[in-house]
């Protein structure tokens, strides 16, 4: 289990995150749902690192990460996909597999199986990642993620600026990777209906709080649409 316990985090003398509690399950996905400027983006940063709490707690598996660098979150298992379909615009689809493959141990063997999860990807290969489509920039930036290993997947915004069929599609991958590879996911999400689809638990956040939480079922639809309303 993956979990944050009252987490406090910002940027300089500002401060963000006002003591978050969160879980995401073992082989499950947690979505957090919240308008520009709720806090998910340094939510995950902290998750991953890339900003240091300033207090509070955060375990996996019972073992205290919180003061662990980025590249000792990744080599337990964390991966990350930021916003924005990032990649490497002049290097080819491959190139930016392959990129990556080549920096993990056991990269290279599973460029197979994350080629089957996002199998337009197949067609692409030789074109300049600048050249793709959002939705292809996408895929490949998780395809990239894969490569690695995960046994946490963290998004921010996947479903940011690309069309309903990939959006979809990615939905999809996700609730596969957790149900059948036991991955677990932490997902920041705007978009309520993609987010609860693809979640076992949602947590809304507000100004740095967390305001509605809990199981996403039917009923959380209407209860994170009412607390995102506000």
């Amino acid at each position: 289990m993956f979990k944050l316990e009252s987490l406090r985090s910002g940027y300089g003398r500002t401060e963000v995150l006002h003591g978050v509690d969160l879980v995401v399950p073992d082989d499950g996905v947690t979505t957090v749902l919240g308008h520009n400027g709720a806090g998910k983006t340094t939510l995950l940063k902290t998750v991953m690192g890339l900003l240091p709490a300033r207090s509070g707690r955060i375990t996996w598996d019972g073992e205290d990460i919180t003061r662990l660098s980025a590249h000792q979150r990744v080599r337990r298992g964390l991966a990350w996909v930021p916003q924005g379909q990032q990649s490497f615009g002049t290097l080819t689809t491959r190139e930016n597999l392959l990129v990556v493959a080549e920096a993990h141990p056991g990269g290279r063997g599973r460029l197979d199986e994350v080629l089957a999860l996002f199998p337009a990807l197949e067609e692409l290969m030789e074109r300049r990642a600048g050249l793709l489509s959002g939705g292809q920039r996408q895929q490949l930036s998780i395809a990239r993620a894969l490569l690695t290993g995960p046994r946490l997947l963290v998004l921010d915004e996947p479903s940011e600026g690309i069309q309903p069929s990939v959006v979809q599609e990615i939905e999809e991958k996700i609730v596969g990777l957790a149900s059948r590879s036991g991955t677990q996911v932490l997902l920041a999400e705007q978009k309520v209906g993609f987010a609860l689809n693809a979640a076992d638990e949602y947590a809304v956040l507000a100004t740095g709080r967390v305001v509605r939480a809990g199981r996403a079922d039917e009923a959380a639809v209407d209860a994170a649409r009412e607390a995102l309303a506000v």
